[in-house]
C-alpha cells in the first residue's frame, strides 16, 4: 500500500462519464483479485501479470504490448470451469468498467439476475434490435456502445464493446474495445453493463485525463488521500470474498498434492535380487490401447501440474509483498527452479508420445458433427502443437550442451545443474501451456466416445512412398 499511496501523491479529480476517463490504475483490478485469495502465476520480474482463482476455474492475464494500446492486454477466461468463456479488454480501457467484470467472479452470483438490457436502458441508453437477431445499445453521449454479435454466416459472435470519443470537436477517434465471448455467464454479462453505464465519476491524475474530451471534472485537489482511502476500502471489501481454509490447516500451508502424485514420487523398494525369469515373447500392443496408456499420461500430467502450481501459488503468497516482489530473491529463485524441474519431470512421460495424441486429437476433429465441437478445440491444439515444438527444441539444445560438459560433470554440481535449470526455466512457460489446454485432447477423446461408444480413432498413419520415392518427413511446425 506504500507504493500505491507514494504513485497517487499528486494533484488530480474526480470525472465522468467514466467510459472517458482513461485507463486508470491496474492495481484497482489486481489488487482486488488478490485480496480475494488470488494466486500469483507469473514471474515478478517480468512485466506480464498472471492470476488465478483458489479453485483455478478462472485467469487473468494483464500481457502489456508496448506501442499497441488498443490491441487486448487484459484477457480473463475459464480454462478449468463448468463452463469455458473468456473475455479481453484493450490497454485503454477504464479499470474501473474492467473490475465490473472481475469483481462479479469473488462475489456469489445475484438471485434474480437483471437483464444488461434492462439495465442500460434504465441508464438512459437507447436500445436497437435488428432483423438477423443482433442487438446494441448506446449511451446517451453517442460514445460507447454494446451490441450481442450475430453473423449471418458464422452464427453468434458474443459481445462487442467499443467507446469512441471527439477531440476538439474533429472527427470521432478510437478510445478502447472489450469483447466477451458467447459463453460468458448472463450475470458477469449483466455486471459488466453495470460498470460501464455506473454514473459514478472515478479519480484520475491531473496528467492522466483525456484531453479534448467531453468530460466532466470537478475541483482539482490532493489526490493521495482520497485514492489511497478508496483503495483500501476496496482491498477490504474484497478479503470479505476470500475462501475460508479447511479446518485444522492454515493459509500459509500449500495444499497437499493427491495420492497419485504422491506415489510417482516416491521411489520403490528393490525387491531382492533373484534369477531373471525367463523372457517372455515381445509383442506389440495394440494401437487403442496404446493411445488410452498415453490418455492417462496427459491426465497424470494434468493433475500433477495442477498440484505442483497450487504449492508455489501458496508459497509465492506466503513470500511476496502485496505488488509481487519477493521478500528474498535467492530463496524465491530455488523455490522457483523446484516448480520448474518438478513439472519437467511430470511432463517427461507424456513428452515422447505428446505428437501422437495431437495427430490423433486433429483426426478426432474431423470425424465430428460441428455442433459437436467447441470452438476453441481447434486454436487450443493449435497452441499445444507450438508448445511441443519449443519443448523438443529446448530438449535439443540441452542434450547438445550436455554433450560439451567435462567428464566430471554430473547431477548436483554447479556446472551441471546450472544449464539444466535454464532449460527447465525457459520451458515452463510450454509446460504451463500443456498443463492449461491439454484438457481439450481429453475432451475430443470423450466426445468421439460418447458419439460412437466402442470406437477408438487412431492417428493418421503416414502412407507408404510409391515406388522409385523416398518418404519425405513433413515439414516441422513453427
Amino acid at each position: 500500500m506504500a507504493q500505491f499511496a507514494e504513485d497517487h501523491d499528486h494533484l488530480g479529480s474526480a470525472v465522468g462519464p467514466r467510459h472517458l476517463a482513461g485507463p486508470g490504475d491496474p492495481r484497482h483490478v489486481t489488487h482486488a483479485l488478490r485480496a480475494a485469495g488470488w494466486h500469483t502465476a507469473s514471474d515478478p520480474l517480468h512485466p506480464t501479470v498472471v492470476l488465478h482463482s483458489p479453485d483455478y476455474s478462472h485467469q487473468l492475464t494483464l500481457a502489456p504490448k508496448p506501442g499497441r494500446p488498443y490491441r487486448p492486454w487484459w484477457r480473463i477466461r475459464s480454462p478449468h470451469g463448468p463452463v469455458h468463456w473468456s473475455a479481453e479488454f484493450s490497454a485503454t480501457t477504464p479499470v474501473e468498467i474492467i473490475a465490473g467484470l472481475t469483481d462479479a467472479l469473488i462475489q456469489p452470483p445475484p438471485e434474480h439476475l437483471r437483464s444488461p438490457w434492462d439495465l442500460l436502458i434504465s441508464h438512459g441508453w437507447s436500445h436497437h434490435r435488428e432483423s438477423g437477431g443482433s442487438e446494441s445499445a448506446t449511451s446517451p453521449d453517442k460514445a460507447v456502445s454494446m451490441e450481442w454479435e450475430i453473423s449471418p454466416n458464422v452464427g453468434t459472435l458474443g459481445w462487442a464493446i467499443e467507446a469512441v470519443g471527439r477531440h476538439n470537436l474533429d472527427r470521432p477517434g478510437f478510445l478502447w474495445r472489450a469483447r466477451l465471448d458467447d459463453n460468458t455467464p448472463s450475470h458477469l454479462v449483466t455486471a459488466f453493463a453495470a460498470a460501464l453505464a455506473d454514473p459514478e465519476p472515478v479519480l484520475r491524475g491531473r496528467f492522466e485525463i483525456p484531453y479534448g474530451l467531453s468530460l466532466k471534472q470537478e475541483q482539482e485537489e490532493p489526490l493521495g488521500p482520497k485514492a489511497v482511502a478508496a483503495h483500501a476500502a476496496r482491498l477490504a471489501q474484497a478479503r470479505h470474498h476470500r475462501p475460508k481454509p479447511a479446518l485444522g490447516t492454515s493459509p500459509s500451508v500449500p495444499p497437499a498434492p493427491p495420492p497419485d502424485y504422491l506415489a510417482s514420487q516416491a521411489r520403490p523398494i528393490a525387491p531382492p535380487r533373484t534369477p531373471p525369469p525367463p523372457r517372455p515373447l515381445v509383442t506389440t500392443p495394440a494401437p487403442h490401447a496404446t493411445h488410452e496408456l498415453r490418455l492417462r499420461q496427459l491426465a497424470l500430467y494434468l493433475s500433477e501440474a495442477e498440484s505442483i502450481l497450487a504449492a508455489w501459488d501458496a508459497y509465492s503468497d506466503e513470500h511476496t509483498d502485496l505488488d509481487g516482489w519477493p521478500h528474498d530473491d535467492t530463496a524465491y529463485g530455488r523455490r522457483q527452479s523446484q516448480r520448474d524441474a518438478d513439472t519437467w519431470r511430470a511432463f517427461n512421460r507424456v513428452r515422447h508420445g505428446a505428437k501422437d495424441l495431437l495427430a490423433t486429437a486433429e483426426v478426432q476433429l474431423q470425424k465430428l458433427p460441428g455442433r459437436s465441437i467447441q470452438p476453441r478445440w481447434a486454436w487450443q491444439i493449435a497452441t499445444l502443437h507450438t508448445a511441443l515444438d519449443h519443448l523438443t527444441t529446448l530438449q535439443s539444445e540441452w542434450l547438445d550442451v550436455r554433450d560439451t560438459l567435462p567428464p566430471s560433470a554430473r547431477p548436483g554440481l554447479e556446472e551441471y545443474d546450472e544449464p539444466l535449470a535454464e532449460r527447465n526455466a525457459e520451458a515452463w512457460h510450454y509446460l504451463d501451456e500443456w498443463a492449461l489446454h491439454g484438457q481439450a485432447v481429453l475432451d475430443i477423446h470423450t466426445t468421439v466416445k460418447q458419439r460412437r461408444p466402442g470406437l477408438t480413432t487412431l492417428a493418421p498413419t503416414p502412407a507408404p512412398p510409391l515406388p522409385g520415392q523416398a518418404a519425405t518427413p513433413a515439414p516441422a511446425r513453427r
